[in-house]
């Protein structure tokens, strides 16, 4: 009953998973340059913007709230692993 509906999401996690993987190893380079140019984890100015120009080009009124939360969760995410990578850059360091 459900199959073709499973078959599809099953196909889209998996894009979404390899674009995931890509958009967290630009997040680790990131953390790199901001380990090098002693910069702060957060700037929540770009991340206001960013989430702002997505919200917009989202065309599915109802999906826009689940879409916000979405890209927050994927924020933290990508700070989490910076945080991560700045520590061990720091490790090295010492």
């Amino acid at each position: 009953m459900l199959e073709k509906q499973r078959q599809q999401i099953d196909s889209i996690d998996q894009q979404l998973v390899a674009l995931f993987e890509e958009r967290l190893a630009v997040a680790e380079e990131i953390a790199q340059v901001k380990y090098q140019g002693h910069l702060g984890l957060t700037d929540r100015g770009r991340e206001a913007v960013l989430l702002e120009n997505l919200i917009n080009n989202v065309a599915n009124e109802t999906y826009k709230p689940y879409i916000k939360d979405l890209y927050r969760d994927i924020f933290l995410v990508s700070k989490q692993l910076q945080a991560n990578t700045i520590k061990k850059l720091q490790d090295a360091d010492r």
